[in-house]
């Protein structure tokens, strides 16, 4: 119930926002083209196209996620045919053969690291969860102290729907323990398998796309990826995370699925 009532208001609330900012946007419009001088500004031109891009785009994003919050449909865990639909979703699906070809490049984690180094990140601890990445940013808090992105990075050999909840667990735990030492404005999970056993992935990716991250679980986002049958799961649910983290989410993820099939072109 409290779930309900949180997309609604959230649904709510980005239609007003919306509607506010292009109601400015419209204003800001009618107004300049009574000031000839500013009209013959080409940059203010500029800045114009960008604020309408960047409106369009919030728009589209809104959109897709008020469209998605009515249609998420929870799997069970625990029901073969539940699983059995999880499996056909074609957006959690991989290229099997580009991913047999990452699998004959070596350690797979090692090769993830080095990709992390490229964009910056830092091993900073080295936890019984697993490796622990870090990046200072260029964003502030109200204290004017920059803010830090953090990924967890995980293998497990051996998977199941629980295991995952306890993994999830212990990094929310981690979380809150380091919440006061620095500001921390993502936290990331990546959790890979090389298991057999596609019934027991199934199940743990199930426990990944039913997860529904908040405020309270400071929008950890969770990413499977399954090295062997070749699926990458994610949570279907970000409705409760603010605008500018589910787009920052969604284009992080869009970074890992690119990388993935770059890096097996580049070799």
């Amino acid at each position: 119930m409290i779930q309900k009532r949180w997309k609604i208001r959230n649904i709510i609330g980005q239609i007003l926002i919306l509607l506010l900012l292009g109601f400015g946007l419209l204003w800001i419009r009618s107004n300049i083209q009574h000031l000839q001088p500013l009209l013959a500004m080409k940059w203010l031109n500029l800045i114009f196209a960008f604020l309408a891009i960047l409106y369009f785009i919030l728009c589209i994003s809104s959109i897709n996620n008020m469209i998605a919050s009515h249609i998420i449909q929870p799997y069970n865990p625990a029901d073969p045919k539940s699983l059995a639909k999880l499996a056909k979703v074609k957006k959690y699906k991989l290229d099997t053969v580009l991913l047999s070809q990452l699998n004959q490049q070596g350690n797979v984690v090692q090769l993830i690291i080095d990709w992390f180094n490229k964009h910056n990140y830092q091993q900073v601890a080295k936890h019984r969860l697993g490796l622990i990445f870090e990046k200072k940013t260029n964003f502030i808090n109200h204290k004017f102290q920059n803010k830090y992105h953090r990924i967890f990075l995980l293998y497990r050999p051996l998977l199941n729907v629980l295991i995952i909840d306890n993994i999830l667990s212990e990094t929310l735990q981690f979380i809150e323990s380091e919440s006061q030492k620095k500001p921390v404005s993502q936290n990331n999970l990546i959790l890979i398998t090389d298991m057999k056993n596609e019934e027991e992935i199934l199940s743990a990716g199930a426990g990944i796309v039913n997860y529904v991250s908040t405020e309270q679980t400071s929008f950890l986002y969770p990413i499977f990826l399954d090295m062997n049958h070749a699926h990458l799961f994610y949570p279907q649910d970000i409705s409760l995370f603010p605008w500018y983290k589910r787009l920052a989410r969604k284009f992080n993820l869009i970074s890992l699925k690119s990388w993935l099939k770059n890096n097996i072109k580049q070799n």
